[in-house]
């Protein structure tokens, strides 16, 4: 609810910090919807303008995305956004 506040503020770093804590609990328990908080996570982060923190929290993402895929419960439309992530990621200027 608080990166959902977040957001509307338009304070979209707290959204995405907030949606990447709550990530990374379901993520870490094995909990089924997981892969839902990662995807509201990165719809948060796409948001993102300044680029250090779209490469940290970029990377977080497709860290858990990672653990995701290892366990069996990532699906097209999650496979299709970690794509997006790296490909942001890759446009970064080097000097990040």
């Amino acid at each position: 609810m608080e990166a959902y506040l977040a957001h509307l503020r338009g304070d979209h770093r707290e959204a995405t910090v907030l949606a990447l804590s709550v990530a990374r609990i379901l993520c870490g328990t094995g909990d089924p919807q997981a892969p839902a908080a990662v995807m509201r996570a990165a719809a948060a982060w796409q948001r993102l303008e300044e680029d250090r923190a779209v490469e940290i929290h970029g990377n977080e993402l497709l860290h858990m995305w990672g653990r995701l895929h290892g366990d069996g419960r990532l699906g097209p439309a999650d496979e299709r956004l970690a794509q997006r992530v790296r490909d942001r990621l890759e446009a970064l200027p080097a000097h990040v």
